[in-house]
């Protein structure tokens, strides 16, 4: 806005005539709308940033991945950065997580913001994913078998999927056999 004087009435025009009032757009913050989410593998995880109100400018927001998984073999997420065109209030990163059918335990993609263009920081600018352990079942290999006396019973427990990690299954004896 310019305010410029007109010729003044019982007085001369100074040396500022002029002057300009500079109306400042608001800049909007950006932030995830959770801190973390629990997902299984073989989904889609989608984080979501959130602009606190619209925009007349476009809002990219850099961000940075890291956290237990492997980019590639345990995940796949869409590029950096996120982008919010202007008069929209949101923009997600899309994580694919594999479903390698190994069990092992919880892992995390954890999503960082950098600077955004057009857009101050918010309050959550870290998003952690943690995908779910996947955990096998065991069982034995038979429900039953017969042996004669003197014999040895092999019997073995078995895994539903390979494991990263050691598994151990306490069991009990009974029935009508006396142990020694």
């Amino acid at each position: 806005v310019i305010l410029t004087m007109g010729t003044p009435i019982n007085a001369t025009l100074g040396a500022t005539t002029t002057h300009t009032v500079s109306i400042q757009g608001q800049t909007p913050t950006v932030s995830f709308t959770v801190a973390n989410q629990t997902v299984n593998e073989g989904v889609v995880a989608t984080i979501t940033a959130q602009l606190s109100g619209p925009s007349s400018l476009g809002v990219s927001v850099p961000f940075t991945l890291g956290g237990t998984a492997t980019n590639g073999t345990d995940y796949t997420a869409s590029a950096s950065p996120i982008a919010i065109p202007a008069g929209n209030t949101s923009g997600t990163i899309s994580v694919n997580l594999t479903a390698d059918a190994i069990a092992e335990p919880n892992e995390t993609v954890v999503a960082t913001m950098g600077t955004p263009i057009n857009a101050n920081l918010g309050a959550i600018t870290v998003h952690t994913v943690t995908i779910a352990a996947q955990v096998p079942n065991v069982s034995w290999s038979t429900a039953a078998q017969s042996t004669g006396e003197g014999a040895t019973a092999v019997i073995s427990a078995q895994l539903s999927q390979v494991s990263t990690l050691d598994v151990t299954v306490p069991y009990t004896l009974s029935g009508t056999a006396t142990s020694g």
